[in-house]
């Protein structure tokens, strides 16, 4: 991340990844205004769903990936 680079990030849960989802994010991957815009896919699965969704400040335990669209 070089000083003075602007820089916003945002992040929403996913549910499974279906096919059309997975080529709606290919596609707007494409769309990036800026060659330095990235996005990240987090898969979140496992022993994340397995804890009860009131036990923590996180209660999306029902998704199964994380998207992070970095805009720079």
């Amino acid at each position: 991340m070089p000083h003075g680079w602007n820089y916003h990030w945002r992040s929403v849960e996913l549910p499974k990844l279906t096919g059309d989802l997975i080529e709606a994010l290919v596609e707007l991957t494409w769309q990036l205004p800026s060659p330095h815009s990235y996005q990240l896919l987090f898969h979140i699965g496992g022993e994340v769903g397995r804890i009860d969704p009131q036990a923590t400040a996180f209660a999306h335990r029902d998704a199964t990936h994380v998207l992070n669209i970095n805009g720079v």
